[in-house]
């Protein structure tokens, strides 16, 4: 067969069949228009660190390490490229802050003149402060001192300040958003005039003469670029798009081949050989592939172009042809594979001359047994003779599912972590509420427990210990413990110690056992410095510490005075009560302390704050991408079958048996789809979390599952809508239809 003739082929099939070439070629555009964009928008991932960076502190670039005066600053004179000017007539933004102390939980409390928005201070309610007494406060901050968060109520809070404990007392004006280092800004400026300055120039500028004012450059942008790493990653990502788009397109193009199988059958009658078939299939795939490519470039071009001017980066938004070589070799790869596999199964039929389904033949030579066929059956049939249609739609089915689940998932992991810290912030609050102080000075060794008596009014009650940090070879080991009442009381011991006896920590154990401790009689014994000791108790811990005796503890540590004090308080307005007597009262700052409820809420506020930021964009993408490719490809191939649907009718079957074939169909492949995501889900999930976690309770078991098949239900009927309109022609209209 001539050339021409096989070009000429090539070119009438694909205008005959312009509904399959059409949506190839639309889907092929997308593919690469994605693969296009997201390996442009990639370098973006560089700036994560620097955005990281800005949203927690600001997006100044330079800050001053010196203090200076408000009048010096306003006069000093910057350079950016050549152009000398004052530092408050320059095209720049800057703040001037001075810092009057640190909240005695965390965060500054600065006086801000300038431009606040370059330092991620960010009003939540209310106002900034204007007036002395004014502040604008994190929330984090009254929920660490047990104030509500309203505004205009004059709070007390404790603070270091000069290198002194002091308690401020302030009108809050205003809410602040947990962005910023500074958890306090007040309305009145401390009494030293020194500022220290903050300044953001434009992407790309820099200050010539920052060496001489002693300003520093924040970000080296250059540090944060590593375009091998960037190769890396887009070559990850190109692969990832290139499984993702082989098994999009490869499900469609299955379809596009079965309609075209009579004319493979015609071509062979009239001599043409496979590799003449295999030649139209690829002149097809050449011509989509560069219609896509063309596309795909102008498009994102186009955007590219648009979006670099919306959106200021350190790396700029660009399409590298390195990366777009990349693009070009996925798409030819995922269209030759995607066309080329079902065109061999379409050859091969056409070989063989088995252009009717298998049911059909079971009809035509069973026509008799007719009414004893089941649609389950013929169902299951429809799947079996054609398995790759079927793995592809399981796939898509499990993907979806699975997405739905992990939204709903995460989703009850935010509740839950929303209502444990509604439980943190309740007066009566089931977690514990202490202070632990210990020395922070290395002039002071111990504390003086008069210094703690402030507390005494007000707490519920008061443990002293002896403790010290034991190292051995320049190894950490943990703390050790002097064996007492109240070290008795604090890690609930019953049994007495001996000399000679320790009881550890199961961390403590874990991080030790291998070179200091030799397993001897199960629990196993310690050497140190030395001397042997038996472990005689185990404590479910993961701080690492050892408890011995008072005779042994004199060997190693102090004995005659504390070293720790831990207070208890029965709620939260008690805690604050007596730290506020406590400051008060000692000016002097010699200890450190830990704050449990704190601790606690900041974890948790970590924790909500990196959950509630992430929008599960990819997920509900993937999800619904997934849920339309699956209708799309279940009614394309719904609409490919009215001849045989034509044939279902013309043999006798009702519309009502017609129509439960597919529901059985679509419902077999939902059904193996849906299990396996099930499956996969909760196994991740107790391979991660356990069985006795909030995920396995009734109701968020339920919770997870039922919206997820809820969903698969609405996409199994929206992709049988199809059927209904086919099923109103009779079987002679179906059967003789054309495309």
């Amino acid at each position: 067969m001539k050339n021409n003739i096989l070009f000429r082929f090539t070119l009438e099939d694909l205008k005959t069949h312009r509904k399959d070439t059409l949506i190839a070629l639309i889907t092929l555009t997308i593919i690469a228009l994605i693969c296009t964009l997201m390996t442009a928008f990639i370098p973006l991932f560089a700036n994560q660190s620097i955005a990281d960076f800005r949203i927690q502190h600001g997006t100044y670039d330079y800050y001053s390490y010196h203090l200076e005066s408000l009048e010096k600053l306003n006069q000093m004179k910057i350079s950016i490229n050549g152009k000398v000017q004052k530092l408050k007539d320059a095209d720049v933004l800057y703040s001037c802050i001075q810092n009057k102390g640190y909240v005695v939980t965390d965060g500054s409390i600065d006086y801000i003149y300038g431009n606040k928005s370059i330092m991620a201070i960010e009003l939540k309610s209310g106002r900034m402060p204007i007036n002395d007494h004014e502040i604008a406060i994190q929330e984090t901050v009254l929920e660490s001192f047990g104030y509500d968060k309203t505004l205009h109520q004059i709070v007390q809070i404790p603070y270091i300040g000069d290198e002194k404990n002091q308690v401020g007392e302030w009108e809050i004006v205003g809410l602040l958003e947990q962005t910023g280092d500074t958890a306090i800004v007040i309305g009145e400026p401390p009494s030293n005039q020194n500022y220290q300055v903050y300044i953001d120039v434009k992407d790309g500028d820099k200050l010539d003469n920052a060496e001489k004012y002693g300003l520093v450059n924040t970000i080296d942008k250059n540090a944060y670029i590593d375009m091998a790493s960037l190769n890396v990653l887009v070559v990850m990502l190109q692969f990832v798009l290139f499984i993702i788009g082989c098994t999009i397109l490869f499900g469609m193009t299955i379809a596009a081949f079965e309609n075209r199988k009579d004319d493979y059958a015609l071509l062979r009658g009239i001599g043409a050989t496979k590799r003449q078939l295999y030649f139209i299939v690829f002149i097809q795939s050449l011509l989509f592939i560069v219609s896509s490519l063309v596309i795909a470039w102008t498009v994102s071009s186009l955007l590219i172009f648009v979006f670099s001017y919306i959106i200021e980066t350190v790396v700029p938004i660009q399409l590298r042809f390195s990366h777009f070589l990349g693009v070009i070799v996925i798409i030819c790869l995922m269209t030759l594979i995607s066309y080329f596999m079902p065109a061999r199964s379409a050859c091969y039929r056409a070989l063989t001359g088995s252009f009717q389904g298998s049911e059909f033949q079971y009809f035509y030579y069973r026509y008799k047994k007719l009414h004893r066929m089941r649609p389950l059956y013929l169902g299951w049939r429809q799947l079996v003779s054609h398995k790759k249609q079927m793995i592809v739609k399981i796939f898509l089915i499990f993907i979806a599912s699975l997405m739905m689940m992990k939204i709903i998932g995460d989703r009850i992991s935010i509740l839950n972590l929303l209502s444990q810290k509604e439980s943190l912030n309740q007066s009566h609050t089931q977690e514990e509420i202490s202070l632990t102080y210990a020395p922070s000075r290395e002039d002071v060794t111990f504390i003086t427990t008069k210094d703690l008596d402030a507390y005494k009014p007000y707490a519920q009650d008061m443990r002293y210990f002896h403790v010290i940090d034991y190292e051995n070879d320049a190894r950490y080991f943990g703390e050790i413990y002097c064996y007492d009442e109240d070290v008795k009381a604090e890690f609930q011991i019953q049994e007495d110690i001996l000399p000679g006896e320790v009881i550890v920590s199961e961390r403590f154990k874990e991080i030790n056992f291998d070179t200091e401790l030799e397993n001897i009689n199960g629990n196993g014994k310690i050497v140190m410095s030395g001397e042997s000791y038996q472990i005689v108790s185990q404590i479910p811990d993961d701080k690492p510490y050892m408890i011995m005796s008072a005779k042994d503890f004199q060997n190693y540590g102090d004995i005659e005075h504390y070293q720790q004090v831990k207070i208890y308080f029965h709620d939260i307005h008690q805690k604050t009560k007596g730290l506020v007597a406590y400051v008060q009262q000692n000016s002097e700052c010699k200890y450190s302390w830990v704050d449990s409820l704190y601790t606690a809420q900041l974890n948790m506020n970590m924790n909500i704050e990196e959950n509630t930021q992430n929008i599960p964009f990819i997920e509900i993408s993937i999800m619904l991408g997934t849920g339309i490719i699956y209708i799309y490809q279940l009614s394309y191939e719904i609409l490919k079958q009215r001849e045989t649907i034509g044939t279902y009718q013309l043999l006798g079957m009702r519309k009502f048996e017609i129509w439960r074939i597919y529901v059985y169909k679509s419902g077999m492949i939902a059904l193996i789809g849906f299990v396996c995501a099930v499956y996969y889900h909760f196994a991740d999930i107790y391979l991660n979390y356990g069985l006795n976690n909030i995920y396995f309770t009734p109701t968020h078991f339920w919770l997870q599952l039922l919206p997820s098949l809820l969903f698969i239900l609405s996409l199994i009927v929206l992709s049988l809508l199809p059927i209904y309109s086919i099923l109103r022609k009779d079987g002679l209209e179906n059967k003789n239809i054309r495309e």
